[in-house]
C-alpha cells in the first residue's frame, strides 16, 4: 500500500515538474515578445500592462508549483523511509 502511495507521489512530482517547465517557457516567451514589442514601438503601452499582469500570474503560478513540488518531495521522502522501515 505504501508502495502504491509512493508511485502516486512520483507521478504527481513528474506532472508538477512538467507544469513548472511549461510555466518557465511561457515566462520566457512573454519576456521575449514583450521586449520585442517595446523595442519596435519605443515605449511601453497598454499591451505592456497586460503583459505585466500575465507575467505576475505566471510568477504566482510558478511559486505555487514550487511549493507543491516541495510538499510532494517531503511526502515522498517520508513514504520511502516508511517502506524501508518494513
Amino acid at each position: 500500500m505504501a508502495d502504491a502511495g509512493r508511485k502516486q507521489l512520483e507521478q504527481l512530482m513528474h506532472q508538477l515538474q512538467e507544469q513548472l517547465q511549461i510555466n518557465l517557457l511561457q515566462q520566457t516567451h512573454l519576456m521575449q515578445t514583450s521586449s520585442n514589442s517595446i523595442g519596435e514601438s519605443g515605449q511601453n503601452n497598454k499591451g505592456g500592462n497586460k503583459t505585466s499582469q500575465a507575467m505576475q500570474q505566471l510568477q504566482i503560478q510558478q511559486q505555487q508549483l514550487i511549493s507543491q513540488l516541495q510538499l510532494v518531495q517531503q511526502r515522498l521522502l517520508v513514504v520511502s523511509q516508511l517502506i524501508e522501515g518494513f
